[in-house]
């Protein structure tokens, strides 16, 4: 499968699981001046999605800022087009800096997720990722450091 040049089987496996019902995976490398990550996911009876992109590393000079401990993520969710949400996970995904011990997920619905940290290939930087209950979004995102300090926060746009 192609995706903007990119053949998504040679992006890394750097994660897998099943979270209600649906198989996922997490793939993602470094690429130069770039991070690429890609989520997939199934349920029993092979229906399923993914998405992902291409963005910015933590702490890269982007032109017009230079981005903080978190650098690109994305959000993947599923909408059924009749305004309710569809009964698939949601996923959150991005990289952040080797400075982040820990990533804070605030979800619409009160609570609060640890993201997973998962390792890269590159000792400057990590993955995180987090699947969470399709009918929540996330609304704020805290990369914290050893000590439990914030290092860095996006919060969703309305």
């Amino acid at each position: 499968m192609a995706f903007r040049g990119l053949d998504l089987e040679l992006l890394p496996l750097r994660a897998s699981g099943v979270f209600a019902g649906f198989a996922w995976e997490f793939r993602g490398d470094i690429h130069k001046a770039e991070a690429r990550t890609w989520v997939a996911y199934r349920d029993t009876i092979g229906s399923g999605g993914g998405g992902g992109g291409i963005g910015a590393l933590p702490l890269q000079d982007i032109g017009w800022t230079t981005t903080g401990h978190i650098g690109t993520m994305g959000w993947s969710c599923e909408d059924s087009g009749r305004g309710s949400r569809s009964p698939a996970p949601s996923f959150l995904s991005g990289v952040v800096s080797n400075a982040v011990a820990n990533v804070s997920v605030h979800l619409s619905d009160g609570t609060i997720a640890p993201a997973a940290l998962v390792d890269s290939g590159n000792p400057d930087m990590r993955f995180f990722f987090l699947p969470c209950d399709g009918s929540v979004f996330w609304r704020e995102l805290v990369a914290l450091d050893a000590t439990g300090q914030p290092l860095d926060r996006k919060v969703a746009e309305p």
